[in-house]
């Protein structure tokens, strides 16, 4: 039985994500099944290009791979893509003042195995204390500005003892980034504790 996900909408990320984690365990038939699913719903997406590439790659079938590789490379703009445009985060979360804080969703098996774009988790941040997902763009220099006008930050402010220390916070950004091709790239992310790659 294939444990390819349900089509859910145009979540591109989900499938994605999916068909990496069916690479990463060797069943390249359902990763396929994943990246074409992502295509049939945004066929510009590079990074579902690589992916499918990849895959075939590892199957021993070079010459279709580099035909993925280069539809990738081509709709990157180069070998790889300069930025993130679109950032999908989950939050916001409360954090604690003097500590690393852990997985706001660690319960759930971390943030690799919940779905991106659907569900809601545990936080008093958000209405009826929960939250869910947000997408966010970027501007032309990569920048996200993160903002929740749903949240109603004077409300929280009101009702705790340390007032300000409610408008600190933390969530998971989760986004995707294409390298059309193997090599040695730099990743620079200012602002953020955490990068995991």
């Amino acid at each position: 039985k294939s444990r390819m996900p349900e089509a859910s909408g145009s979540n591109t990320h989900h499938f994605l994500a999916e068909g990496a984690r069916l690479q990463q365990v060797g069943e390249g038939a359902d990763a396929k099944a994943c990246f074409v699913q992502a295509l049939a719903s945004d066929p510009n997406l590079g990074a579902a290009w690589a992916q499918l590439g990849s895959v075939y790659h590892e199957a021993g079938d070079p010459s279709k791979a580099q035909g993925f590789f280069a539809e990738a490379k081509r709709l990157v703009g180069g070998v790889c893509a300069r930025h993130i445009h679109d950032w999908h985060f989950l939050g916001p979360f409360p954090i604690g003042k003097q500590e690393q804080d852990g997985d706001p969703v660690a319960a759930r098996g971390g943030i690799h195995a919940v779905p991106v774009g659907s569900g809601e988790y545990f936080s008093e941040y958000g209405r009826n204390g929960r939250v869910g997902w947000t997408t966010f763009r970027a501007d032309a220099a990569g920048a996200v500005l993160i903002q929740f006008p749903h949240i109603d930050w004077n409300e929280l402010v009101r009702g705790l003892e340390w007032k300000m220390a409610v408008l600190e916070f933390q969530g998971w950004a989760v986004g995707d980034w294409l390298a059309a091709q193997a090599g040695t790239y730099l990743v620079h992310c200012q602002g953020v504790h955490t990068v995991i790659v």
